[in-house]
C-alpha cells in the first residue's frame, strides 16, 4: 500500500489523462477532487446499509442482484496478488508527479519531507 502523499489526487488524474489522452467517453473528473471520501473494504453505506465488498476478477460478471446480496455482510479481504511493477506504468506515474508538482510554488521536496529545504522562503529561522 502506498505512503499517503500530498497532491495524490492531481497526480492520479493526470496519469488517467496521460493514459486516455483525448479519449474522454470513460474519464470521470469528478472523482479526482482532494476531499472525496474513498470507503475501505467492509465499510457500511450509511444510507443503504450495504457493505462495501471487495470482488475478485470471476465474479465481475455476475448479475448486480447477486452483488447486492453478497453485500448485506463483510466478506474475507483477499490478500493481493504477487505483482512487479510494470515499469510503462510506473514511467506514467513519475511523469504525471513531475507534472504536477513542476507546477507548484512549492517544490517536490517539500512534499517529500515534510520540511522546506534549507534557505527556502517556507524554512523557518526567525526571519
Amino acid at each position: 500500500m502506498p505512503n499517503p502523499m500530498k497532491r495524490f489526487n492531481e497526480i492520479t488524474k493526470k496519469v488517467i489523462d496521460n493514459i486516455l489522452l483525448n479519449d474522454t467517453q470513460y474519464r470521470d473528473t469528478k472523482v479526482y477532487d482532494k476531499v472525496r471520501f474513498w470507503r475501505t473494504i467492509n465499510s457500511i453505506h450509511s444510507e443503504t446499509g450495504v457493505y462495501k465488498i471487495p470482488l475478485i476478477h470471476a465474479e465481475l460478471g455476475i448479475p448486480i442482484d447477486k452483488i447486492k446480496e453478497m453485500a448485506k455482510g463483510p466478506r474475507p479481504i483477499p490478500s493481493p496478488p504477487s505483482i512487479k511493477p510494470v515499469d510503462t506504468l510506473v514511467k506514467v506515474w513519475l511523469k504525471a508527479k513531475e507534472e504536477i508538482y513542476s507546477q507548484s510554488i512549492i517544490q517536490p521536496e517539500i512534499f517529500n519531507s515534510g520540511t522546506p529545504p534549507e534557505g527556502s522562503r517556507f524554512a523557518t529561522g526567525g526571519h
